[in-house]
């Protein structure tokens, strides 16, 4: 039970990490932090929706056929 907690609070922390150097770093979100800054949507729930979104794109990226694919064969000997 302890192990589960501790691999939650690791991918908890990347996410955090990765929103925060996309909100300095990426054009994409920051232009995305400006409109909903400007909707009056607080950086709290920003965070919140860019945390998502982050989840989203890296679950798409760990299940791809085409991932799964070049990972599978690269271990393969011949």
């Amino acid at each position: 039970m302890e192990a589960i907690r501790a691999l939650r609070v690791v991918r908890k922390s990347a996410l955090y990490t990765i929103v925060l150097v996309r909100m300095q770093s990426d054009q994409r979100t920051r232009d995305y932090v400006a409109r909903r800054t400007a909707e009056g949507m607080p950086t709290k729930d920003i965070m919140r929706c860019l945390k998502r979104f982050v989840a989203r794109e890296i679950y798409r990226h760990l299940t791809s056929t085409s991932t799964l694919g070049t990972a599978g064969s690269a271990g393969a000997r011949s």
